[in-house]
């Protein structure tokens, strides 16, 4: 169970032992948060405001005293805490800070002698300088204002500590993290002054203070594909030697076995929004509506929330993948992102299937489909163009059977 401490009128009080929890402050809930499933026990505190109030609070401190390795994620979820989650489970996570940040809050757990603490604070966690911190672990920097990472450099330089930068996407070359911009699409720019017009000329300092970042703090950079190798050796040429290409570890998907049925199936999966291909399964779908094409459907398995009228099955888990397939009776599997993706677990996830994939010629999307004997590789995003290309793929895959 978790044990809760309630912060009322200066006083820290524990409540009552509950799977979820309200911290409230004078009356007003400041933090939500549910039970996670790591840990024996669970505790919910503000601080560092209130470390002095209750010796209850010294066992924190004790905690934070055994920390060794800093990981700095975000709370967007996705891939990033998906790897997160699965680095985790490979071990026994101890002597570990998590730091996530929001455009308010720093949330620190410390994962310590199999518990976890949770703790809050409006101010960086000054304690972990008192840690002796051997390892920093940079699995995202997305809300960290760029100007805040001279506390990782701090912690690197007090401690000898050596620093980790894993790359999920491409946030440190450009803000926006697919590189993607409504009403541009995909920019596919490495021009920083062509850069500077689409998205304004702080975009120069940024690239000069994550150059810097990257050049003299961070020890060793790992990437998921060689897609993302290329494209940050383009950007940052003297990084090269600091690259490792590490693919993620995809849990084991059986093939899935399709019933035959008449027309054709295609299927987009996982949360798509405009850098995923949102737009692009909106004009598939608009196309499709023609009575030309009214032997071929598009269907999500997942979400597509900008496009409400396109089918879609709601959010799943990846052991339902199969099952969700065989329902909807999937005769390929459109990998419709618009950017290029770092690793891509839906394209690994797709290709596990044995179905047909198809995705645009870009990213780690590519690099996965265009070694798969069923893949096929989209040089346009023109529906009519899509179509074409998708169903010649299945005749031919039908007749090599």
């Amino acid at each position: 169970m978790t044990k809760i401490y309630d912060f009322v009128k200066s006083k820290i009080r524990i409540t009552k032992q509950v799977d979820k929890a309200k911290i409230k402050f004078f009356g007003v809930t400041f933090f939500k948060m549910k039970r996670l499933p790591l840990g024996k026990v669970y505790f919910f505190l503000m601080f560092p405001v209130w470390l002095s109030l209750s010796p209850r609070i010294k066992y924190v401190k004790d905690a934070l005293n055994e920390v060794d390795t800093i990981v700095i994620n975000h709370l967007l979820g996705g891939g990033t805490a998906l790897y997160y989650k699965r680095w985790l489970s490979s071990f026994s996570p101890n002597h570990i800070v998590n730091l996530q940040k929001n455009k308010k809050y720093f949330f620190i757990t410390v994962h310590i002698n199999n518990q976890e603490i949770i703790l809050c604070t409006k101010n960086f966690p000054e304690l972990l300088f008192n840690c002796i911190i051997r390892k920093v672990i940079i699995n995202h920097l997305i809300n960290w204002d760029i100007s805040t990472l001279h506390y990782i450099e701090k912690i690197k330089v007090m401690n000898k500590a050596k620093v980790l930068f894993n790359v999920h996407d491409y946030y440190c070359y450009c803000k926006h993290i697919s590189m993607t911009k409504q009403g541009i699409g995909y920019c596919n720019i490495h021009d920083l002054k062509q850069c500077s017009q689409i998205c304004g000329l702080e975009m120069q300092g940024y690239h000069a203070k994550m150059k810097n970042f990257l050049t003299h703090i961070v020890d060793e950079i790992n990437v998921f594909s060689r897609s993302s190798q290329s494209m940050l050796t383009m950007a940052y040429p003297l990084l090269s030697s600091k690259i490792k290409i590490i693919p993620h570890q995809m849990p084991k998907l059986e093939p899935v076995h399709i019933t035959q049925h008449d027309g054709i199936n295609i299927i987009a999966l996982g949360s798509i929004f405009f850098h995923k291909g949102s737009k692009v399964l909106f004009e598939l779908n608009q196309a499709l509506q023609s009575p030309k094409y009214s032997n071929i459907k598009l269907k999500v398995i997942g979400v597509c929330p900008e496009y409400p009228s396109i089918y879609q099955t709601g959010s799943y888990k990846l052991e339902d993948l199969n099952k969700l397939l065989q329902i909807e009776k999937a005769d390929i599997i459109f990998i419709s992102s618009i950017c290029p993706e770092t690793f891509s677990y839906t394209t690994h996830e797709a290709i596990a299937t044995g179905l047909p994939v198809a995705c645009f010629n870009i990213g780690a999307q590519q690099e996965a489909v265009s070694q798969y004997s069923k893949g096929v590789i989209l040089d346009r995003a023109d529906p009519d163009y899509i179509i074409s290309k998708l169903t010649r793929h299945l005749h031919h895959q039908a007749n090599n059977q």
